[in-house]
């Protein structure tokens, strides 16, 4: 069974959780903290029957691979945003980002998960299947990611 796919959980009993903190720029992505955090981390979405589909989402792995632990997202590295155009007909436009920034990831903080793995979307094409776009070890170094 996947982590916190179960019933709700009090608050007695609720998992510890890891608040993982990344960087990026252009198409590099790097982890810069893992922070033990008293909070409750978000249920699993299903941690099968998604493969192929698009979108953006990430996955808690297991020391054998097998996902533990999954949470769909919005993008955490747009290319671009939502701006004012000026215009009154079409007040709003896409524009460019620098693809420079932060996010945040939380986790249940057990012993199990061994990695997190990104997912996205290519950047062209949305509706494109989903591929891996990095891989983070979360007991010990990380190797650097990239989309």
């Amino acid at each position: 069974m996947a982590i916190g796919s179960s019933t709700p959980q009090s608050d007695e009993n609720a998992l510890p959780t890891l608040r993982v903190t990344f960087a990026y720029e252009g198409n590099q992505v790097r982890v810069v903290s893992r922070q033990a955090v008293d909070m409750r981390a978000a249920p699993s979405d299903p941690v099968y029957d998604y493969q192929g589909q698009s979108g953006h989402w990430f996955e808690v792995h297991d020391a054998s691979g097998r996902v533990i632990y999954r949470r769909n997202t919005h993008d955490l590295m747009p290319v671009d945003v939502e701006a004012p155009s000026g215009d009154p007909e079409r007040p709003f436009t896409r524009a460019k980002t620098e693809r420079r920034g932060t996010f945040v990831l939380t986790i249940p903080n057990v012993s199990q998960a061994q990695s997190i793995v990104l997912f996205a979307s290519p950047e062209d094409d949305a509706r494109k299947a989903a591929r891996e776009i990095g891989r983070f070890t979360l007991r010990g170094a990380e190797p650097k990611g990239s989309r």
